[in-house]
């Protein structure tokens, strides 16, 4: 239900953006910012409860709290890099955009290396049997 609502109101605010396109400038980025900031407040409300069922999951099978906090910290980051190039796009800045999916992506991997050598670790194990 709230993706219908939030759909809904997002197509609202587009619509309402795309009468006053010839107007006023100013007042367009101001209604735009504020949906925009509207649907945020709305969606990071839940997120709470997506992660602390996304920790009991993990640890309830046994697996380290440390490995929890790498995946969501490599989500973080994968959301961040694609508000933020998705924004350089919207306001042509298209190389910045790039770069900031290149930032993002050596970001992740960087945070993830801690998971590559524990699934090194694990291949080792398993080709001793």
């Amino acid at each position: 239900m709230d993706m219908l609502l939030i759909s809904g109101f997002c197509l609202a605010a587009v619509f309402a953006a795309g009468v006053l396109r010839g107007t006023s400038f100013e007042f367009r980025l101001l209604l735009i910012t504020a949906a925009a900031a509207l649907v945020l407040i709305r969606s990071v409300s839940s997120l709470s409860s997506v992660i602390s069922n996304i920790r009991v999951l993990f640890t309830d099978n046994g697996i380290e709290a440390e490995n929890v906090k790498i995946l969501l910290k490599g989500l973080g980051i994968c959301y961040l890099t694609s508000i933020v190039s998705g924004l350089c796009r919207d306001s042509g800045e298209y190389t910045l955009s790039e770069q900031v999916l290149l930032a993002g992506r050596i970001a992740l991997l960087t945070v993830s290396l801690p998971l590559f050598s524990a699934v090194v670790e694990i291949i080792k194990i398993l080709l001793n049997f």
